[in-house]
């Protein structure tokens, strides 16, 4: 999307993001597989939340984060309960070594749209195993929204805000826009970080 740019996260907006998800999610992650880069803004989930819940971090290799055979072959291994994976990754999974996903209570997606073909896979192949679909932008600490996915999702969506978030759809006047009516999505609450590093104007 261009050159990147550093999101100042404060410690207020993390604490804010992770103690959201005991009530959404109802219990504690378990034993949680970190799958992304612990420089990429989702990896705070998979390091703070089991660690505030009392569970376990489990970060594959630099080698083996990079195979799908191996990540599959580590969810089984150590009894992984909860992760969190861009959808695609998931798919591969899915595809390959579903049986070794028997395990997990809780399987995450986020950070692309998450197929309707994917919903519909997982809930034949892993009937057991809860999807969850989240969205958010680092802007608002990893995330603002999410979603239990159904086998009938069409299209899945995004779902509704999380504990201390406030959404408004904005028409292009900025007011609130009308139900049914497209707009620009607004994101309130604790967890909106305070801006960008070292740049003003797009901050404000």
């Amino acid at each position: 999307t261009g050159t990147p740019r550093g999101v100042e996260v404060t410690h207020h907006n993390l604490a804010a993001s992770t103690f959201a998800r005991a009530p959404w999610y109802g219990e504690a992650p378990g034993r949680f597989l970190v799958t992304s880069s612990i420089g990429f803004d989702s990896s705070v989930v998979g390091v703070y939340w089991p660690l505030v819940d009392g569970g376990v971090v489990v970060m594959p290799d630099d080698d083996d984060v990079h195979d799908v055979d191996k990540i599959a072959a580590l969810i089984d291994d150590r009894g992984i309960t909860t992760t969190l994976m861009v959808p695609t990754l998931y798919r591969a999974i899915l595809d390959r070594s579903a049986g070794s996903l028997s395990g997990v209570r809780t399987a995450i997606v986020a950070g692309e749209a998450c197929p309707v073909a994917l919903a519909r896979d997982h809930a034949r192949l892993l009937p057991g195993v809860a999807l969850v679909n989240e969205y958010g932008p680092t802007e608002a600490a990893v995330w603002a929204t999410a979603h239990r996915v159904e086998r009938d999702d069409d299209p899945v969506p995004i779902g509704r805000p999380v504990p201390g978030v406030e959404l408004v759809i904005v028409s292009a006047d900025l007011q609130p826009a009308p139900d049914g009516v497209a707009g620009e999505l607004w994101i309130g609450g604790a967890g909106v970080t305070p801006g960008y590093l070292d740049d003003s104007a797009a901050t404000s």
